[in-house]
């Protein structure tokens, strides 16, 4: 059973790393779009859309703080090892990092320019499909994960420590904006397919 739990967690931390790679590359491509390459129209269009990322990565990052401590409180209680909780924390960094990526790659690429877009057609559709598999998935996880969280707060034989299950609470708090994330750059990638197949650039 234990090898089973580390694997899964060595797979987790694989596939978090992989798309911090992706959305690294995604972030360069943005860039590189000069301001004389952006089209005011699909700016204006798409700030609303960017301005609800921003506040999400921005209250995100107070639930990876949340998130950081409560590992390491389970730690303390004996609950997780240490390796268990330095890769859970690795992952969390890992997927918040991601989060940033994408925002700073979508507001660009949604004002790309006609021109531009035209130019791009070879890889951006594969990149943007990429990003909405990975969105839906993100959804996915997030409520398995307030599943988990609201499993372990009604059973009394975790015992965790009063510092842990407010650190808990207010996680569960902050879920919300997981799902607003992923919502809204789903969305933002199919605006960019949809340029692609359905508006041809």
């Amino acid at each position: 059973m234990e090898i089973h739990w580390v694997t899964n967690d060595i797979v987790s931390l694989v596939a978090d790393v992989l798309q911090v790679i992706l959305f690294i590359g995604l972030y360069a491509f943005a860039r590189f779009l000069t301001n004389d390459r952006l089209d005011a129209h699909h700016k204006a269009q798409a700030r609303g859309d960017v301005s609800i990322l921003f506040g999400c990565c921005a209250v995100l990052f107070v639930k990876l703080i949340l998130q950081s401590v409560e590992v390491e409180y389970q730690r303390k209680d004996g609950f997780v090892t240490m390796s268990d909780a330095v890769i859970a924390t690795v992952c969390y960094v890992a997927v918040q990092a991601s989060q940033w990526l994408q925002y700073l790659s979508v507001r660009r690429i949604l004002a790309m320019s006609d021109r531009d877009c035209r130019a791009t057609k070879r890889f951006l559709p594969l990149v943007a499909a990429g990003g909405l598999l990975m969105a839906w998935i993100h959804f996915g996880i997030t409520f398995f994960d307030t599943s988990l969280i609201k499993y372990q707060l009604t059973d009394e034989t975790f015992n965790f420590s009063q510092t842990t299950l407010i650190c808990m609470i207010f996680t569960q708090t902050i879920f919300p904006a997981d799902y607003l994330f992923a919502f809204t750059v789903s969305g933002c990638y199919l605006e960019i397919l949809q340029r692609f197949f359905l508006h041809p650039c």
